[in-house]
């Protein structure tokens, strides 16, 4: 019994969705390096960096002794900076110069 459209417009949907579960992590393949957002933790002094699709950039990943001044350096005057003082996901907004000082 041949296929009716139905049944093969939801194969061609339950594909996509299929691709686009199986590359929802993965980081782009050109990724956009400007910063946009920097976060802080306070507990562990790491620190990352996201762009504006939301995407970690590895580049600035680690320990703020490490990347803090790179950071600082590379991101632009539109960046949001966070600092998080607790370890969790409850992140302050803070300015450069406090997110370099504290």
């Amino acid at each position: 019994m041949p296929k009716t459209e139905e049944q093969k417009a939801r194969e061609v949907y339950e594909k996509q969705e299929r691709l686009i579960e199986k590359n929802r992590h993965k980081p782009a393949k050109v990724l956009n390096q400007v910063i946009r957002w920097v976060y802080r933790s306070k507990i562990n002094n790491s620190v990352y960096c996201m762009n504006a699709d939301g995407v970690d950039i590895p580049t600035y990943a680690g320990k703020f002794a490490d990347q803090g001044a790179r950071i600082l350096q590379d991101a632009p005057p539109e960046a949001e900076f966070y600092i998080s003082y607790s370890g969790g996901m409850n992140f302050v907004t803070v300015s450069r110069e406090q997110w370099e000082k504290q």
